[in-house]
């Protein structure tokens, strides 16, 4: 594979968003959910690739023009670009049924950032915006591709709080679930924190992967 290093871009603006006016949890957080969206879409299209102890995706900067986060691929290059682009023509044609479950989740951590604070997010490759999330995006799936079922997940709430209560649950696969609460449930969770509690509830299921 080609291990030339290619940049690829998201870039937040509007509403008065830069890296000054927003909390470094959430900077802390867009580029995780950015780096798993690419990771989990290379996986899922590419599972002969160790995206553990080879190919990985590196954070390079953060620019100060609004919020500019810059990723460089060091290897499997090729795989990434494409997870990429395979993202950003599912955000053009609102049509995310080509992407992994965890792709999904992870795009809609950025697509409330982008609600939250009022702010545009454009898709940058080779310095061209190919992309863009607006505060009225909505990160959905067809129907037609998904099943739904009762089930429970088994895990701790790491995290409570917040201007707009929030909750972080972390289950034992290790993968974390955010989602607002109102403040009454936000104060009973709160003596909950880091211990094993259980989210009973309807599941969605990507037919293709489950």
């Amino acid at each position: 594979m080609d291990t030339d290093k290619e940049i690829l871009e998201i870039k937040f603006h509007g509403g008065g968003v830069n890296p000054h006016a927003v909390r470094a949890s959430e900077i802390a957080e867009l580029i995780l959910s950015f780096e798993k969206t690419l990771v989990s879409t290379v996986h899922e299209n590419n599972p002969e690739i160790d995206l553990k102890n080879y190919a990985y995706l590196s954070f390079s900067e953060i620019k100060n023009e609004s919020i500019g986060l810059r990723f460089f691929t060091d290897r499997a290059t090729e795989a990434f670009v494409a997870a990429y682009l395979l993202v950003t023509t599912s955000i053009i044609e609102n049509n995310f049924s080509n992407l992994p479950f965890p792709a999904i989740e992870n795009l809609k951590v950025i697509a409330n950032f982008s609600k939250r604070h009022d702010c545009n997010c454009d898709y940058i490759y080779k310095d061209q915006n190919i992309a863009q999330l607006t505060p009225k995006s909505k990160i959905e799936i067809s129907d037609s591709y998904t099943i739904k079922g009762e089930t429970v997940i088994y895990g701790k709430i790491e995290r409570v709080g917040g201007a707009e209560p929030r909750i972080v649950f972390k289950d034992h696969s290790d993968n974390k679930i955010y989602f607002e609460v109102t403040e009454t449930i936000a104060k009973q969770l709160a003596s909950k924190l880091y211990e094993e509690i259980a989210l009973t509830g309807t599941a969605t299921w990507n037919k293709k992967t489950y």
